[in-house]
């Protein structure tokens, strides 16, 4: 490679170049180089499987030929094979944080990084040393354990989880994958990569960490691209159109590409359910941008999903549930978002009579979404009553993304001096106070 030219372009190189060397967000390293936001994050989520075509090419030369001699060796040392590390901070007071090999992760790549300490590694390498394989049955049960977690994210506590979600992936990733033949190695991976995508989303929704929601959704999407496996595939794409339009410096485009990028993946084989609730995620995103023909035909397209049933040779993947009560409350929402106040009311009380009480976050992200249309359709008692049922939820689940929602309700309504929003402000307060003591 000369300074200025790149013999072959991947998405691993412009992974580098802007993540390592610019150090842009998609959006921004794509005005740069006059393209889309999807576009590079198509690259980019394909890696070294992906060549980029000439006046592409020739697009990131340029931006190549601009770097600073700093940009330069950021960018030659995250190309070198011994740097292709991530590193992963848990956010969990005890736990240091671990480094998760990721070179090139080939079909015999995926290895334990060097920094485990939930996992006892020196027991499962001598097991390991000894054995030479790990059993079908492990391998199963292990998978079998991470949908129990999975199925748990309704309703546990997100601190607990999180660590549950954190040691199941380095304890499958102990077992050293890439070294497995299949159908261990299947198993393996895609343990991994449920796990690593629910940590990610409990720290970004539930904990408001998005720094370190970024790196497990990296891990996700490896493990499910080498797993094969287009449901989880679908699934972590979905997560991060969450975490485009959620963190700190939300990008509402860019989470509607990966949202549209996850439906093209289910499409191409993932299960009724994970069909259904993709195109729900999208229907949001066009929501939020007021595109609201194509918000409600997204609807309709996740209620046939779920209506075809479910087909037994694929395992669902996702986090949490989605059912046809989830979907009400979707539309719901999204009739909120596009100013419509009585149609959300009408919707959510619909799905709230239908949600399982054992749903807690998810009747909770109904309740602060039916109070947020009570308070902007000026009804102030009944916005005050669905948040502070909210927070009962918030309180056993530690949603900290509900629990924002609700002290902006309460600052909102705290200037009417009615009884029942000073109520709600103190209560907030109150709630505000559980949940930082719980982490």
């Amino acid at each position: 490679m000369s300074h200025d030219h790149q013999n072959v372009w991947t998405g691993r190189h412009v992974f580098a170049l802007r993540d390592n060397a610019l150090r842009l967000t998609q959006t921004d390293f794509a005005q740069r180089v006059d393209m889309s936001p999807f576009t590079i994050s198509k690259y980019e989520r394909l890696g070294e499987k992906f060549v980029l075509s000439g006046r592409y090419a020739k697009k990131m030369d340029q931006a190549l030929a601009g770097l600073t001699d700093d940009e330069r060796h950021r960018f030659r040392d995250a190309l070198a094979d011994d740097d292709q590390t991530i590193t992963l901070d848990p956010g969990i007071d005890g736990v240091a944080a671990e480094e998760v090999d990721l070179v090139a992760l080939g079909r015999r790549g995926f290895l334990l990084g060097m920094g485990i300490g939930i996992v006892p590694a020196t027991l499962t390498s001598q097991w390991l040393s000894s054995t030479g394989q790990v059993p079908v049955w492990l391998a199963e049960g292990l998978r079998s354990t991470a949908s129990t977690y999975r199925a748990a994210y309704r309703m546990a506590p997100a601190a607990q989880l999180l660590g549950s979600a954190h040691s199941h992936m380095q304890l499958a990733l102990a077992l050293r994958p890439g070294d497995q033949p299949e159908p261990v190695r299947t198993h393996l991976l895609t343990t991994v990569g449920e796990m690593a995508a629910m940590a990610g989303i409990i720290l970004g929704l539930d904990l408001g960490d998005w720094r370190n929601c970024a790196p497990y959704l990296r891990v996700a999407e490896h493990s499910a691209r080498e797993s094969g496996n287009t449901e989880l595939q679908a699934v972590v794409m979905a997560c991060h159109a969450f975490q485009a339009a959620y963190n700190t410096e939300g990008d509402l485009a860019l989470g509607l590409d990966y949202a549209e990028a996850a439906r093209a993946i289910a499409a191409q084989g993932a299960s009724p359910i994970t069909r259904g609730w993709v195109a729900a995620v999208a229907s949001e995103r066009h929501a939020d941008l007021g595109e609201v023909r194509v918000s409600l035909s997204l609807l309709d397209e996740a209620r046939i999903a779920l209506d075809a049933g479910p087909v037994e040779a694929i395992r669902y993947s996702g986090i949490g549930a989605f059912d046809t009560a989830k979907l009400t409350a979707y539309e719901g929402s999204n009739y909120r978002r596009m100013g419509e106040f009585n149609k959300a009311v009408n919707f959510l009380d619909a799905a709230l009579a239908q949600l399982d009480p054992s749903l807690r976050r998810h009747r909770a992200t109904a309740l602060i979404d039916r109070a947020e249309a009570h308070r902007d359709a000026h009804r102030i008692d009944a916005a005050c009553a669905d948040t502070r049922a909210a927070l009962v939820l918030v309180a056993a689940t530690g949603h900290t993304g509900t629990l924002d929602r609700a002290l902006t309700i309460a600052r909102s309504v705290r200037h009417t001096k009615a009884r029942e929003a000073l109520d709600l402000w103190n209560d907030a307060l109150a709630a505000r106070a559980a949940v930082t003591m719980a982490r």
